[in-house]
């Protein structure tokens, strides 16, 4: 939802691996990617703490939803009140800056 080596990701590194943010994962049903097509900016889905969505098993770690809301909150002015367009016909050369994981799905 960002260019691997924009300045936009290149900024809120520092604070999503203050907060223990060391992975990302590629989930197609995002509603970010929405926002991110539709107005051709950068876009980060933050996770909050819910864990075997939409599954019986569903659950909500408290502690988890406290450090994305801290973490969101440090975000909001290191990235500042500007815009960071994304490009979505630019090829990607770089590679991540963290690991990125498949969404699984149960069998």
């Amino acid at each position: 939802m960002f260019q691997n080596d924009g300045n936009f990701i290149r900024t809120a590194m520092p604070v999503l691996e203050q907060f223990g943010f060391a992975r990302f994962q590629h989930h197609p049903f995002t509603d970010v990617t929405a926002l991110r097509q539709r107005f051709s900016m950068s876009c980060l889905n933050l996770s909050c703490g819910y864990y075997h969505w939409h599954a019986d098993d569903e659950y909500v770690r408290l502690a988890d939803v406290e450090n994305s809301l801290a973490l969101a909150t440090e975000l909001m002015p290191v990235l500042g009140e500007q815009r960071y367009d994304y490009d979505a016909s630019q090829v990607e050369a770089a590679e991540p800056p963290m690991e990125v994981t498949a969404l699984r799905f149960p069998e």
